[in-house]
């Protein structure tokens, strides 16, 4: 009876040291999955900045033709004007 008695505290005690070890492990993984998250943050806000990046280069590209067009007429109407002058 004294044996079983022991087997069945020493079941007991490595049952709480596996809860505890779980415990931890389960501790780890939420660890990991939030440091995944901000992995998975930090890259999208990458692929973001690129994206935006991209969109004001094609903006400022978009802008200096602009600018040039506008330069272009200006010059053709003050030479219509000199003309009628």
């Amino acid at each position: 009876m004294q044996e079983a008695a022991n087997n069945i505290f020493e079941m007991a005690a490595y049952v709480d040291v596996m809860e505890k070890k779980m415990d931890s492990v389960l501790q780890e993984l939420v660890t990991v999955k939030d440091q995944f998250r901000k992995i998975e943050e930090q890259e999208a806000e990458k692929g973001l900045k690129q994206s935006l990046k991209r969109a004001v280069n094609k903006l400022e590209q978009d802008c200096k033709a602009m600018k040039e067009k506008l330069f272009e007429v200006k010059t053709q109407r003050s030479r219509q004007r000199q003309g009628k002058l």
